[in-house]
């Protein structure tokens, strides 16, 4: 057992820890107050990127179309495979790998239904694909392939087409290249609202995790704050101090 009145070099020492680590956790707190404000006040349309997007119809066209057989395109070792319509015209899909989640990595293909011949997207299309799901005035000013890490989409780990538009949002449309899907419409909004989940998560690595190492070492700190101002406590009790205080300030 510690003897607080013998050990005035502990107590010193956790006095200068108990105030640091109060500015820290103040600092954290305030940042949780002000990310807890901006979640209750912000226009939840707006914060989503999606105020200007169309969903894409993916239904059949009116007309009919002569499909290459399955068996015939010699495919193995796969997961599942459907039909996909991009831009009127039937694809297979061909998925070789997925994850859970449409964001991990993927290994899938688009194969042409008619030709039987290998999809890649093309700028052209992903333009057309971009415009299709996009209702604003703004126009297209730059269209690029990128690799993650990404961004605007920290948590997407394969290949994206990226569509800039010149509108006042800076909107950027988002096509996964693998699968030829229109995957987010991203805006000045919604870049505001991830910086604040960020913040406020303190998901600085983007594992989009709320139990990631940060929560957890500052809950660790939490804890040695709250440890530091109990010894604190008792230490003024128990050395008569805060009784002092007490009369001094009646």
């Amino acid at each position: 057992m510690i003897n607080v009145k013998k050990s005035p070099s502990f107590y010193r020492i956790n006095k200068f820890l108990h105030q640091w680590l109060a500015v820290i956790v103040g600092i954290q707190l305030m940042i949780w107050l002000a990310t807890g404000l901006y979640f209750n006040v912000m226009d939840h349309n707006k914060a989503s990127g999606n105020v200007n997007r169309v969903n894409l119809s993916t239904q059949q066209n009116a007309k009919e179309y002569t499909y290459i057989p399955i068996h015939a395109l010699g495919l193995t070792s796969i997961q599942r495979i459907h039909i996909r319509w991009i831009l009127d015209k039937p694809y297979y899909q061909v998925v070789y790998k997925a994850g859970n989640h449409q964001y991990q990595k993927q290994e899938q293909v688009l194969i042409d239904a008619q030709t039987g011949l290998s999809y890649s997207l093309s700028v052209e299309h992903v333009n057309t694909m971009a415009l299709n799901s996009y209702s604003g005035d703004g126009v297209i000013i730059e269209t690029k392939l990128v690799q993650p890490p990404i961004d605007d989409l920290p948590n997407e780990r394969n290949s994206v087409w990226q569509v800039n538009f010149n509108d006042l949002d800076d909107t950027s449309v988002y096509i996964r290249q693998s699968s030829a899907r229109v995957i987010a419409h991203v805006t000045n909004d919604r870049r505001l609202r991830d910086l604040m989940l960020t913040l406020h998560f303190m998901d600085y690595s983007n594992k989009a995790g709320f139990n990631n190492p940060q929560i957890i070492f500052f809950a660790g700190l939490m804890l040695l704050f709250s440890i530091s101002g109990i010894y604190w406590l008792f230490h003024l009790i128990l050395t008569k101090q805060l009784l002092r205080r007490k009369k001094s300030t009646m």
